[in-house]
């Protein structure tokens, strides 16, 4: 079986792969970059996190990075900014979903935990993974964070995780914790979420482990 992960710089999504690469499944990954909305060192982050994650279970993957800019700027326009990290993780998952099919995964992998942030709520999670063509494994969704950093840390990936970076700018001041389906399928409407789709995977590039470009 083949995956694809969601991964950032943070703490939660190196460890939600690497326990699914434990488990014998081929994972590839996906970074989105969010531009000035982010640190500018995250996508380093990933990728060393990413061949620690390879090292550690001696095979090799590729890491897809994804021009997430454009899509936080629109929702930042959305009548209801509370609905953005929402709108922002099912952008993720729908361009996540199409790329896997292209490099013929079978899963997409996130490192969510139930109700760490807003995004990870009961509510917010079912109209996440709608946005998804594929099954959508949560492998951290029960553990809380001491678990969490406590495998990070067996994985390798723990230091590199928590070095410096700023919060992510995009986050509104009070997230919606339990989002309503109209208003989000609303939203994405009024916005033009197909076109951001397209725009976002068009921007895919594949990255290899010491920083190059492999292909556009």
């Amino acid at each position: 079986m083949r995956g694809l992960a969601l991964m950032s710089g943070g703490i939660d999504s190196p460890v939600a792969a690497g326990m699914m690469m434990r488990r014998g499944i081929r994972v590839d990954l996906v970074y989105f970059d969010g531009g000035t909305f982010s640190s500018t060192n995250e996508l380093d982050k990933a990728r060393s996190n990413a061949r620690t994650l390879f090292e550690m279970v001696g095979r090799s993957g590729q890491i897809h990075a994804v021009d997430h800019a454009p899509a936080l700027g629109a929702f930042g326009r959305a009548q209801n900014l509370h609905l953005r990290c929402v709108l922002c993780k099912r952008m993720m998952i729908r361009c996540a979903g199409i790329l896997a099919q292209k490099v013929n995964a079978d899963i997409l992998i996130t490192g969510d935990s139930l109700g760490q942030v807003a995004s990870q709520t009961l509510p917010n999670l079912q109209l996440e993974e709608m946005a998804s063509p594929l099954p959508v494994v949560r492998p951290l969704i029960g553990l809380d964070k001491r678990e969490i950093e406590n495998m990070a840390r067996d994985f390798g990936t723990y230091d590199v995780s928590t070095s410096q970076s700023t919060p992510c700018g995009a986050v509104p001041g009070k997230p919606a914790t339990r989002a309503r389906r109209d208003q989000i399928e609303a939203e994405e409407m009024s916005m033009g979420m197909e076109e951001l789709v397209n725009n976002a995977l068009a921007s895919c590039r594949q990255i290899a482990l010491d920083g190059r470009t492999v292909e556009g």
